[in-house]
């Protein structure tokens, strides 16, 4: 393991001239979530409507109404009066200047569920908004998590290749000894010379892969694009065990969605029907100004006012029935849009487990390819330098190890990213764990 973590710092020291940075799980996990632009928008939407929930609680409490008036006229009515005396006089019929002041406090009594649908509504669009935020942040570990698992797998493919050039530049040294000694001929030297040409490039294409890995991550992460990382999480051999599924997950954000979606048009069915009833409200006034009260005296007074208000309308071409209607059906096909949510989930995660069996499976059967090719290849070796086996023999056993090798590689990240899509999949906290 040593070996293989020197190698993989010195390639990277010599693709970027920058020193590698260490990273866990857990922290590429944490920077992901501070870089994600989807999840800080739904942040931003999951606050947007908290503030709308909150918005329609306060429509429970009373309504403050203020009027402030100030006005001057350059002319009033006049009345003239003529006595049977013959004598009149004139007397104004108002004044040039007029304040008022005018509060009026209001309670809601009975809105016909107007304002209790209307909080049932904002607080289920909540939910919703709450549960797509948690569906982006379990998008967001799944991508993180494959990310982080392709880099690691690339990491082995470099390992590999790089013993895999040890190997073939061995070999090409033993055949330029047997050459020397009479042993081989010239087409041997020129398959050994090839091979190692091919895993030399094999391990420069593992280097380049890597670094496309490497990107894939850093930009996930939002960090240095320029910079190198050196992975410290490394996912354990997959270890045999019994696998079961019991049903979907409960706390699946995707369920939830689907369920406030059912309780948004539920409310949506009590605003509609509210139409129906009339509103009750009760009042409480205060008026003061000059000339108030009493018109005929230019003098400041005030006084109190209390009563109740009751407002109704129907439309009479039937149009808060054919709205209620609307909303029913609309509740029917969100609670089949529920339906279709769990039975698909239950799908995937059936697919999903059967995925991972066949996964261990094949991580099983590649590590067993894997020793056998190494027992192989240390035969072939030893054969080999007694002369009695070619060396495209050899040859090829070496190039069965290499692929031996990059198969369990392939493998082994194969088995981590089916459990982690299983694991999204069924909605698990083991998710956001490491490996």
């Amino acid at each position: 393991m040593k070996v293989f973590a020197m190698s993989v710092v010195l390639v990277l020291l010599a693709m970027t001239g920058m020193p590698a940075r260490d990273l866990s799980f857990d922290q590429a996990l944490t920077l992901a979530r501070e870089h994600s632009f989807v999840l800080k928008k739904g942040q931003a939407d999951r606050e947007a409507y908290e503030e709308r929930f909150r918005a329609a609680l306060a429509e429970r409490f009373p309504t403050l109404e203020t009027t402030l008036l100030a006005s001057y006229k350059d002319a009033v009515p006049q009345l003239d009066i003529e006595l049977p005396t013959g004598q009149s006089f004139t007397r104004d019929f108002g004044f040039n200047e007029t304040y008022q002041t005018d509060l009026r406090l209001q309670v809601p009594l009975f809105t016909g569920g107007k304002i209790s649908g209307s909080i049932d509504f904002n607080r289920s669009a909540l939910d919703l908004h709450e549960a797509l935020l948690d569906a982006g942040d379990e998008q967001l570990t799944l991508t993180a998590r494959i990310a982080y698992l392709s880099l690691n797998h690339a990491d082995h493919v470099i390992a590999a290749s790089q013993a895999a050039v040890k190997r073939a530049e061995l070999t090409d040294r033993d055949v330029q000894a047997l050459f020397a000694a009479g042993m081989a001929d010239s087409v041997d030297i020129l398959e050994a010379r090839r091979a190692a040409n091919d895993a030399r490039l094999a391990l420069r294409s593992a280097e380049i892969g890597r670094r496309q890995r490497e990107i894939e991550l850093i930009t996930l992460l939002g960090l240095n694009p320029e910079g190198t990382l050196k992975l410290t999480s490394q996912p354990s051999e997959p270890a045999a065990m019994e696998i079961t599924y019991s049903g979907v997950f409960p706390q699946k954000p995707d369920l939830e969605a689907a369920q406030a979606s059912i309780a948004m048009n539920r409310s949506l069915v009590t605003l509609s029907r509210s139409d129906y009833f009339p509103t009750l409200a009760v009042f409480g006034g205060w008026s003061y100004g000059k000339p108030n009260i009493d018109p005929f005296h230019d003098t400041f007074n005030d006084y109190f006012t209390v009563g109740a208000t009751l407002n109704w309308s129907l439309n009479i071409g039937f149009k808060t029935g054919r709205n209620t209607a609307g909303a029913k059906h609309q509740l029917i096909a969100s609670q089949r849009e529920y339906d279709r949510v769990s039975e698909q989930l239950d799908r995937n995660a059936r697919l999903a487990l059967e995925t991972l069996k066949l996964t261990r499976e094949q991580y099983e059967t590649s590590l067993q390819n894997c020793t056998i090719a190494e027992d192989d290849y240390r035969l072939a070796q030893v054969k080999h330098r007694d002369g009695v086996l070619s060396a495209s023999r050899l040859l090829d056993i070496e190039a069965a190890l290499s692929q031996a090798e990059s198969s369990l590689a392939g493998a082994r990240t194969g088995y981590h990213i089916a459990m982690s899509s299983y694991l999204y999949v069924i909605g698990s906290d083991r998710l956001k764990e490491g490996f």
